[in-house]
């Protein structure tokens, strides 16, 4: 099959051809997991650069309106994830309402700034992305090819796991059963997991015998594993395993990310995860929907953030529990304290 992780191994950069398309459903202000994931799952393969060679932003022959700030937020949030170079789908026009450039970003001109200004931006502060996308995720989330075989719904607790977590303000990563089988050889994880604390299994019924292996040496590393659902019932061929392993009681499988999201502080608390910079509500509570990855660059605090909801958000920015004040670097705009964050509209603070 299309393994990411097998063209990691062969290629010097990740190649992909990812849709984030325009839609608010499910109460998003744009459908982000599964390219703002995908970037996280190949730059966790390897440390090297994605390209997404076919970057489709709008549907084809969808001709209903499409804002500015879905194209920027595509363009810019994908570099934070690990994006370095892309080319859109697609670069010229058709009248034809059946053709597959119908509705195409040329017939959008505000769709068009927005790609051009997002560029600009990438380029003027490439230094500050790089020192965000340079961040080793300090969380992972196991995928287990044998519990795709075995479950044909294993995305979705997996999706409601990572929705969650992506709130945390912690670089998210992913392991596989591969990776597990040599960190069990090798008795390291790859280099760009070598910062991650929390290892987290989501609905994964089925596993390798390495993968468990590599699970238990992890977590007597000082590690923290933690299942949600049924997780290792059996090897890949659906045998018990005879070896017992102690990752603790299992916690149900996530109903809603949302429902998740508010259990995060106890599961954070117990692995040793640094989070200097938080971002919460102005009530000091912990903020659904707003995504945000704190770094240091040249010995400042930087904090991008993005607002995923279909309504803004006001937020403060804390470090070590204190509010500060700080300066957007993409709009100018300086607060002493509290950011309005508009859907879909990054802020690099």
């Amino acid at each position: 099959s299309v393994s990411p992780q097998l063209f990691g191994e062969l290629s010097q950069f990740h190649g992909n051809d990812h849709c984030k398309f325009y839609s608010n459903a499910e109460g998003w202000a744009n459908p982000w997991f599964m390219e703002n994931a995908g970037y996280d799952y190949q730059r966790s393969m390897a440390d090297m650069p994605v390209f997404n060679s076919e970057n489709h932003l709008i549907r084809d022959r969808n001709f209903d309106g499409v804002p500015p700030e879905h194209v920027y937020n595509v363009f810019w949030q994908g570099a934070i994830h690990g994006q370095s170079a892309t080319t859109t789908w697609v670069w010229e026009r058709s009248y034809s309402a059946t053709a597959d450039t119908a509705g195409s970003i040329l017939h959008r001109p505000g769709c068009v700034d927005a790609m051009g200004r997002a560029g600009l931006d990438l380029m003027r502060l490439a230094p500050e992305v790089t020192t965000i996308q340079n961040q080793r995720p300090q969380i992972a989330l196991l995928w287990s090819d044998a519990t795709l075989v075995a479950r044909h719904d294993y995305i979705t607790p997996v999706r409601r796991a990572y929705e969650a977590l992506n709130f945390s303000g912690v670089r998210l990563g992913f392991v596989t059963d591969r990776q597990m089988a040599e960190f069990v050889r090798a008795g390291e994880l790859p280099p760009m997991l070598r910062d991650v604390k929390l290892i987290v299994a989501a609905g994964a019924p089925r596993a390798p015998r390495t993968t468990i292996e590599g699970l238990d040496a992890f977590r007597k590393q000082g590690g923290r594993v933690v299942c949600l659902g049924d997780c290792f019932g059996g090897d890949e061929y659906g045998r018990p395993f005879s070896k017992s392993t102690d990752f603790g009681p299992a916690q149900p499988e996530p109903e809603d990310a949302e429902g998740f999201f508010a259990q995060l502080s106890s599961i954070l608390e117990g692995a040793p995860i640094a989070r200097p910079v938080t971002v919460t509500g102005v009530d000091g509570k912990p903020v659904w929907g707003v995504e945000y990855l704190a770094a240091e660059h040249e010995r400042r605090p930087l904090v991008n953030l993005c607002n995923y909801l279909t309504e803004p958000r006001i937020v403060e920015i804390r470090i070590e529990g204190r509010p500060v004040g700080g300066v957007d670097l993409l709009s100018g705009t300086e607060s002493d304290r509290s950011w309005t964050l508009v859907p879909l509209e990054p802020v690099l603070v």
